[in-house]
């Protein structure tokens, strides 16, 4: 699972990162399938295993 980060303003890619590759019994998708939560600096992206928390 790949997460991407836009400006705003004029939707440039301002990075890129991969979270998951999915589960092995099911390589279409997986539970993170849904947009990821932001709250202030931090980004929570919740898959099968692991919740990620980026930011500070």
């Amino acid at each position: 699972m790949l997460l991407l980060c836009f400006a705003k303003s004029n939707g440039e890619l301002l990075w890129k990162g991969e979270l998951d590759t999915g589960s092995e019994l099911h390589m279409k998708g997986n539970d993170a399938s849904p947009s990821p939560v932001a709250s202030g600096n931090r980004l929570y992206v919740r898959t099968e295993e692991f919740l990620y928390c980026i930011g500070e």
